[in-house]
C-alpha cells in the first residue's frame, strides 16, 4: 500500500513522532552549520527529505518561513542541482523534492568525512531504535518516518563503504607512486 505523504492543514505527525522529527531536523541543521549552510536551508532540505516531496505552502507552514524565502531557498536548491520540482497530479501546485522516486538516497553534491557519517549513522539508528521501541506503531506518519530513516541508513552506509573504498584507493596509490 502506497504511503501518502501529502499533508493536509494539521501536521502529518503528531505527540512524541513530531518530536523525533524535530530532532532530525535539528540534526540537519547542526550538519548543515559544519557544511557553513543556514538554517532555513538546512531545515528545508531536511524536512523535503522526511516528507519526500512537498509544496512551498507546506514548507512554510512547517518551518514557519514565509512563502516568499521558502521559494527563494528553493530557486538556490533547485540552481545548485539539489533539489528538483514538478506538478502534482491533478493540481496547479508544484511539489519539491530532493530524490526521484525511482532511486534511493544518493549524494548529489555532498562530500562527507568518515566520521561524520558515522556521527549520522549513530543518530539515525538511535531515532529508529526510538521508534521502534515506543508505542507509536498504529500513528498515522510512523511507516513513512520509519522507512525514511532506513533509507537515509543505507545511504549513509553505502557513502561508507565508499568513502572507506576511496581512502584504501589513495593508500594504494601512495604506495605505490613512493615505490617508484
Amino acid at each position: 500500500m502506497p504511503i501518502d505523504n501529502s499533508l493536509s492543514n494539521q501536521h502529518i505527525y503528531e505527540g512524541r513522532m513530531r518530536e523525533i522529527e524535530k530532532q532530525i531536523i535539528d540534526f540537519f541543521i547542526k550538519i548543515g552549520l559544519h557544511r557553513y549552510l543556514t538554517p532555513k536551508f538546512s531545515m528545508i532540505f531536511g524536512y523535503i527529505i522526511i516528507h519526500r516531496a512537498l509544496s512551498q505552502s507546506e514548507l512554510s507552514n512547517l518551518t514557519g518561513y514565509s512563502v516568499a524565502t521558502v521559494s527563494n531557498t528553493l530557486k538556490l536548491m533547485i540552481s545548485l542541482n539539489l533539489a528538483n520540482k514538478r506538478l502534482r497530479p491533478n493540481s496547479h501546485e508544484y511539489e519539491y523534492f530532493i530524490f526521484s522516486e525511482n532511486t534511493s538516497l544518493t549524494p548529489q553534491s555532498s562530500k562527507f568525512k568518515l566520521d561524520s557519517v558515522q556521527k549520522a549513522l549513530e543518530f539515525f539508528s538511535n531515532k529508529k531504535q526510538q521508534l521502534e521501541t515506543s508505542n507509536l506503531t498504529g500513528k498515522k506518519g510512523y511507516l513513512l518516518l520509519l522507512q525514511r530513516i532506513e533509507e537515509l541508513l543505507a545511504f549513509l552506509n553505502i557513502w561508507r563503504s565508499m568513502i572507506e573504498y576511496q581512502k584504501t584507493l589513495f593508500i594504494e596509490f601512495m604506495k605505490e607512486k613512493s615505490i617508484n
